[in-house]
């Protein structure tokens, strides 16, 4: 059964903000080639986008580390259940993550 994203410790949704961030690194780099030779203004941003993705995920495990120790538990979005009114996306989660695990500066 899938946990619910409200029940998710401090520690449990940094680990997930970094996996989002993980997931979505390769996701622009990909992009980014794919549109290379017939589009190279648009990507040259989605590489860009793909550089600023895995600046998030350093912060990230730089603050894991710190606060938490070395050892990430295996967590993903499709593991969760998440259930509040509004956007359902992998974006308002990662939002949500993060702000969370920002708390902790």
């Amino acid at each position: 059964m899938p946990k619910n994203f409200r029940d998710l410790s401090e520690r449990e949704i940094l680990a997930l903000a970094i996996s989002l961030e993980e997931e979505d690194i390769p996701t622009y780099s990909d992009i980014a080639e794919a549109m290379r030779e017939n589009y190279p203004g648009t990507a040259h941003v989605f590489a860009a986008m793909s550089e600023e993705e895995n600046g998030h995920r350093y912060r990230l495990l730089e603050l894991y580390h710190t606060k938490v120790g070395d050892h990430i538990p295996l967590i993903r979005l499709r593991m969760l259940k998440v259930s509040w009114s509004g956007s359902h996306s992998g974006c308002s989660v990662l939002s949500v993550s993060i702000k969370c695990a920002f708390k902790w500066y």
